[in-house]
């Protein structure tokens, strides 16, 4: 299964529809990234379908990950009840009054400028427009490094800051920094 939507998880099984899955539990997105994935899905600020949200976000995964259809409309309504995003009927959603301030929480953990452009790169169905393979290379490792940095970033967020010492908390402090550089170095190249 290459990484999707899937509609129930139990344990090491997943469901899209009446198909059952094997899958790996730890390859599952968290909220923490579906919510930034939402973000960058809608940084160009145009309205978006749900469904269109659904296949940005499927594009950026690897192979194997998933995430859950309950998780997606947590994600949605959560970001819509704090207007970052509004409902523009059913399905149709735009961007809200607080989505660049409430964007400051994804700072820490994503670019610090985001493009008006799809940060995603293409979306499936779209053809791309230089074939050179170095191109597609780039794209590949710069999807890895964002994948990667995602999950570093998840595990340092569940770090209690209140427990560290003065050099962990200057080590947490320098790596959000460092995050920082790599997003933008991501976002130039993409």
């Amino acid at each position: 299964m290459s990484g999707k939507q899937v509609d129930k998880v139990e344990g090491s099984h997943a469901w899209i529809g009446n198909q059952v899955f094997e899958i790996e539990p730890q390859k599952r997105l968290t909220s923490a990234s579906l919510r930034r994935l939402v973000y960058y899905a809608m940084a160009a600020k145009n309205p978006k379908a749900l469904a269109d949200i659904r296949k940005y976000i499927e594009s950026r995964m690897e192979d194997g990950e998933f995430f859950s259809q309950g998780q997606l409309a947590g994600v949605i309504k959560n970001m819509s009840n704090s207007k970052e995003l509004m409902n523009m009927g059913r399905g149709i959603y735009q961007t809200g009054p607080d989505f660049d301030r409430k964007a400051a929480v994804y700072m820490e953990q994503a670019p610090a400028v985001l493009t008006p452009q799809e940060p995603a790169g293409l979306l499936p169905g779209q053809e791309e427009t230089d074939d050179s393979s170095f191109l597609k290379k780039r794209r590949e490792l710069l999807r890895k490094l964002e994948t990667s940095m995602e999950q570093i970033v998840d595990e340092v967020n569940e770090v209690k800051v209140s427990e560290l010492s003065d050099e962990d908390f200057n080590f947490i402090r320098e790596f959000r920094q460092m995050d920082k550089l790599i997003q933008n170095f991501i976002n130039k190249y993409r």
